[in-house]
């Protein structure tokens, strides 16, 4: 079994990783759509190129829907 760090990616001519951080997104009623879409421009805000290990948890009661959203945001050395 293999491990890696956020250093970088076990991919040829990858770039290091220079900044790993927490990004979340919450969205009330709606669909998945809007709680990823609003995550991924939060992501883009803050200066990622990539959202990596992203998980969904939902909950509801008495007709209320509530959905997070949450990955670890990436950005790369250079351009």
């Amino acid at each position: 079994m293999e491990m890696h760090t956020t250093d970088g990616l076990p991919i040829p001519d990858h770039r290091p990783l220079t900044k790993a951080w927490l990004v979340w997104e919450e969205a009330a009623g709606g669909e998945t759509a809007s709680v990823f879409a609003g995550l991924k421009q939060k992501a883009a805000d803050q200066g990622a190129d990539a959202i990596v290990g992203v998980r969904l948890i939902v909950s509801a009661s008495d007709g209320y829907l509530k959905w997070v959203a949450y990955g670890t945001a990436l950005r790369h050395s250079g351009v």
